[in-house]
């Protein structure tokens, strides 16, 4: 159950919680399971004892009971029957423990991998097996056999002694080699637990312990019995190494990381090496003891395996070494190296497919697949140098070339480093021309170098004097730390060249950042500037917000960023950057805000929202005059403008909306309005017409008085918000009104016939036109000023305005009908009327002779119609014919109708008659 359940479902098991997240745990984990090996190892050799052994043939056929007095053995003494059938028996039993020490004599086969437990396992099952023979020899049955021959003088009896002899030799000589051998026990332990550290540390006490079982064991200490021990120990240090390295044979070996898997090598050939050591040493103070029996023993047998399990290590290691360095292929960004990790690739992955165990080092077909593999190799050597020469078979850029050959270095291969080493000298040559064209470069360009983008001056010309001295530090600096080709007299020369080129970069660098920070002491006067400024020709307002600043910001970081010194002060402007970039844009935002709602305000209110906007630059004033980039109340000055902002924003939002949606949208309505209503289906009568369009023309009078009295609520409203924004500040003073020009825009609130003059010294309107005009003209912009009068002068004012009648209620009815534009259009649709009344009344002339059907009743004609007798039409009509064509005046069809209804009457009184 242990075996067939138990041990397979803890192998199987992948979660082992906390001792999975260390190597102590996992160490842990394996010296359990090697535990339930040995207890299952134990119980086997348990089980094997038991079936190992002898048990002497039972003889049923006689009964041994009755051998058992004297008398009763002499009797059968006697008896040459018995005697025989008895020495039959011993016989038998003879031949069995005889094949028993045949068997145990001869050469035991083992398996080349056991270990010296299995020794003591063999020479226990041996003593079980002889002390069970023992046994039963001393038991009645064998007894009673041995004293019937006895007392009857059987021949028998000399051979059954030698064997018994015999057998108690061999199991005394089992029993002592299994008490000296349970003393390796504890010590070969660590040759089980797969730790080669403790395996080390413990290889001189398990010597020891084989010196004392080979200095005092009576049958164990011979040289046959101490080489096969030593064997076994060194097999089963080649098994522990195994374990070692594939972890319990759970991994391979070209699984593992190189620097592990070459750590454990490098434990195992220790462990060799310190099993050498303690050997020879032990073998070494037996030869200086006196009386101690030296050892015997063949080192070739003893350490071979081991020795050559270490030599099939080393050549593992060569080619995980080589496999370590030509990984370097894959991860390499060099162009054109992917085709050469690729064939290494495909070498490597034959080597991995084989399925025999590398570690066995009775596999030679490892050794040929190692020289197989070597030769790959250095085929692929080959290439990677000739791959590495056509790179650098033109060399364009010496610091693009010195790059390609640390990308080279970095592959660490030792088959290129004879071909660097040549490399560096090509490279050498040509930074000489490069050290000359960077000084013509330079002199031709330091006047006005080329700057990067988005790079401020001064850093620009820093950062291109910094990297024209970068593309001839690279080289050299790799020269001096790789290569001591500048210890030549060319390289000499070239260091001279370097030194003298290299000064004058750095100089230029020096007296340009100097410079910057001489010019930073001008900081503060950009910083003191208003917020605000108008520009001189419109007047506009404008961010007065210095450039310059945010230059400086960009330098100071550019200069931060390569390493130079920066001024106290440039750093502080670094910090408020955001601030100032955001109080920035914020200003514009707001100019641009301000001016947006500007251009939104109608051309009709222009003037009357003006003391609003002289409120909003009043507080925008600050911002020109008091109000710096560096002031501490900035973010106040920003409350009181989004206010003030708000508030004007709100007013004029008030104001449109009541314009467009409450006065301009229904005056649209108006102006779309149908005057007269025409009929759709057909011709209609003037009468009818005039009634329909009195009927249509009272409904719209109303709806249009509705609205129009609607308009004048908006603009009651409008007036209303306009009069807010006039406060008078002192009870003591008072509005004195002007009635200046018109020049410009203006609101017109009535009719123009409605508006009056205003009368300019007094200021007083008393007058209902004069009324017009002040809603006309009200408070100019620019016309507010203030002024005292006397107590005398109020009084008179407040008489007169009490003399003001009431304003009546107007419509759009008079400003319509008298409008100039109105009448011209009446002018012009009488002019065009009269101009083609002529010829209507020339084409009307041609249907005169019809007009009977639109002067009489056409009802009552039909109905005399119908009453006359049919001959009589006819012969009217015939008459009527006739008449028409003599007569060519319009009455002729008048007579015939008049005829025609006398003869209806003449028939309708004749057939009254009748």
């Amino acid at each position: 159950m242990l075996a067939n359940i138990f041990l397979p479902a803890i192998l199987a098991t992948n979660n082992w919680g906390a001792l999975s997240q260390t190597t102590q745990g996992t160490t842990e984990k394996q010296n359990f399971i090697e535990t339930i090996n040995r207890y299952l190892s134990f119980l086997d050799g348990a089980r094997v004892s038991i079936e190992g052994t002898v048990e002497l043939k039972k003889m049923y056929h006689i009964d041994f009971s009755k051998l058992q007095s004297f008398e009763e053995v002499t009797a059968a003494a006697a008896n040459s029957d018995t005697v025989h059938q008895l020495e039959e028996v011993l016989m038998i039993w003879y031949k069995q423990i005889e094949q028993v020490l045949i068997e145990s004599e001869q050469m035991r086969k083992e398996a080349d991998d056991s270990g010296p437990l299995t020794e003591l396992e063999h020479w226990k099952r041996t003593s079980a097996k002889f002390n069970f023979i023992i046994e039963q020899i001393k038991g009645p049955s064998c007894k009673a056999v041995i004293n019937v021959l006895n007392v009857g003088h059987s021949k028998l009896l000399k051979m059954w002694r030698e064997l018994d002899a015999r057998i108690t030799d061999t199991a005394n000589e089992s029993k002592d080699n299994v008490r000296y051998l349970y003393t390796l026990e504890k010590v070969c332990q660590p040759l089980y637990n797969y730790d080669l550290v403790s395996m080390a540390h413990g290889i001189q006490n398990l010597i020891n312990a084989i010196r004392m079982i080979h200095s005092v064991s009576r049958y164990y200490n011979t040289s046959e019995r101490m080489t096969s021990l030593f064997i076994k120990v060194t097999n089963q240090m080649v098994t522990a190494c195994k374990a070692y390295i594939t972890d319990g044979g759970l991994s391979r070996v070209w699984d593992q990381d190189t620097p592990v898997v070459i750590k454990k090598i490098q434990d195992c050939i220790f462990l060799f090496k310190e099993y050498q050591k303690c050997f020879h040493k032990t073998r070494k103070q037996i030869l200086e003891a006196l009386g101690e029996k030296t050892f015997e023993v063949s080192e070739m047998y003893i350490f071979g395996k081991f020795e050559a399990f270490c030599k099939r290590l080393e050549k593992i290691t060569e080619m995980i070494t080589i496999v370590q360095t030509f990984s370097a292929l894959s991860m390499s960004t060099i162009e054109g190296i992917d085709i050469l990790a690729i064939k290494f690739k495909n070498i490597y992955q034959s080597v991995q497919k084989k399925q025999y165990d590398i570690l066995d080092p009775r596999k030679t077909e490892f050794d040929v697949d190692f020289v197989d593999f070597m030769t790959k190799i250095e085929s692929l050597e080959v290439q990677i140098q000739t791959f590495m020469n056509t790179c650098f078979g033109r060399i364009l850029s010496s610091q693009h070339s010195v790059q390609l050959l640390q990308r080279f270095q970095k592959l660490n291969m030792p088959c290129l480093q004879q071909e660097i080493a040549h490399t560096v000298g090509l490279i050498l040559q040509h930074y000489v021309a490069e050290l000359e064209a960077t000084k013509k470069l330079y002199q031709a360009q330091k006047d006005d170098p080329p700057l990067a983008r988005n790079m401020p001056p001064v850093a620009g010309k820093i950062l291109w004097v910094r990297q024209l001295f970068r593309r001839i530090s690279e080289p050299i600096n790799f020269f001096y730390k790789n290569s001591d080709i500048l210890t030549s007299p060319e390289g000499k020369a070239v260091v001279r060249l370097f030194n003298k080129i290299s000064y004058v970069l750095v100089e230029f660098e020096v007296l340009y950042h100097m410079a910057w920070v001489k010019e930073i002491s001008q900081l503060q006067y950009a910083l003191q500037a208003t917020l605000l400024v108008r520009h001189p020709e419109t007047g506009k307002l404008l961010v007065n917000f210095d450039p310059k600043i945010l230059e400086i910001v960009r330098e100071t970081k550019c200069m931060i960023k390569m390493g130079l010194e920066v001024p106290e002060q440039a750093k502080r402007v670094v910090k408020i950057e955001n601030t100032l970039k955001t109080n920035k844009l914020y200003l514009e935002n707001l100019l641009q805000c301000y001016e947006d709602l500007c251009q939104e305000i109608p051309t009709v209110f222009v003037n009357l929202m003006a003391p609003k906007m002289r409120k909003v630059e009043s507080v925008l004033r600050q911002g020109l005059t008091i109000l710096t980039w560096s002031s501490l109340t900035l973010d106040s000055f920003f409350q009181e403008v989004d206010e003030v902002m708000n508030m004007f924003k709100q007013l004029l939002k008030k104001v449109n909306d009541l314009c467009e949606m409450q006065i301009d949208l229904i005056m649209k309505d108006i102006s779309n309005t149908l005057l007269i209503v025409l009929p759709e289906d057909g011709p209609i009568k003037v009468e009818d017409m005039l009634a329909c369009n009195e009927t249509y023309t009272k409904e719209w009078a109303e709806i249009l008085n509705h609205k129009s009295m609607h308009i004048e609520d908006a603009v009651q409203e409008l007036i209303s918000i306009f009069e807010t924004i006039y406060e008078i500040k002192d009870s003591k003073k008072t509005l004195k009104k002007y009635s200046l020009p018109v020049e410009g825009k203006h609101v017109a609130f009535g009719a123009d016939g409605e508006e009056g003059d205003t009368d300019g010294s007094s200021g007083i309107l008393s007058e209902d036109a004069e009324d017009n005009e002040k809603e006309d003209e009200f408070r100019k912009m620019g016309l507010y000023q203030y002024c005292t009068i006397d107590a005398d002068t109020v009084t008179g004012m407040a008489e007169v305005l009490d003399e003001i009648p009431l304003r009546k209620l107007r419509n759009f009815y008079p400003g319509v009908a008298e409008h100039k534009d109105i009448s011209k259009l009446v002018v012009l649709l009488s002019s065009s009327v009269n101009s083609v009344r002529k010829a209507a009344s020339e084409a009307l002339q041609d249907f005169q002779q019809y007009k009977v059907l639109w002067t009489e009743d056409r009802d009552a004609k039909v109905q005399n119609w119908n009453k006359a007798l049919i001959i009589q039409v006819i012969e009217k009509i015939k008459q009527d014919k006739a008449r028409v064509l003599l007569d060519t005046s319009s009455q002729p069809m008048a007579a015939c109708s008049g005829e025609l209804g006398s003869q209806q009457q003449a028939g309708k009184s004749t057939d009254s008659d009748s």
